[in-house]
C-alpha cells in the first residue's frame, strides 16, 4: 500500500495521519527483521558454500592423485 501525505489533519490512504506513522513505523520494524532474517540466511549459505568449495578441492585433488597413479601403472604395464 502506498501512502501520500497531503495535509496532516485529512486522512490519507483510510487512515488518519497518526494511524498512518504506526503502520510504518509497523512496517518499518518487519522491514528490519527481514532483512536480519536475509542476513543469517546469507551467512548460513556462504558458510555452506564455503565447505563445499573445499570438498571440491580436496576431490579434485583426489582425482588428480588417482590420474597420476592410473599414469604411472599403465607405464608400468608398457613397460613389461
Amino acid at each position: 500500500m502506498v501512502l501520500r501525505v497531503v495535509d496532516r489533519t485529512k486522512y490519507v490512504g483510510g487512515r488518519s495521519w497518526p494511524g498512518w506513522v504506526e503502520a510504518d513505523s509497523g512496517s518499518a520494524l518487519e522491514a528490519e527483521t527481514r532483512a536480519e532474517f536475509a542476513e543469517r540466511s546469507v551467512q548460513k549459505l556462504q558458510k555452506e558454500v564455503d565447505r563445499l568449495e573445499d570438498e571440491l578441492v580436496a576431490e579434485k585433488e583426489k582425482c588428480k592423485a588417482l590420474t597420476e597413479e592410473m599414469e604411472s601403472t599403465l607405464q608400468d604395464i608398457q613397460s613389461m
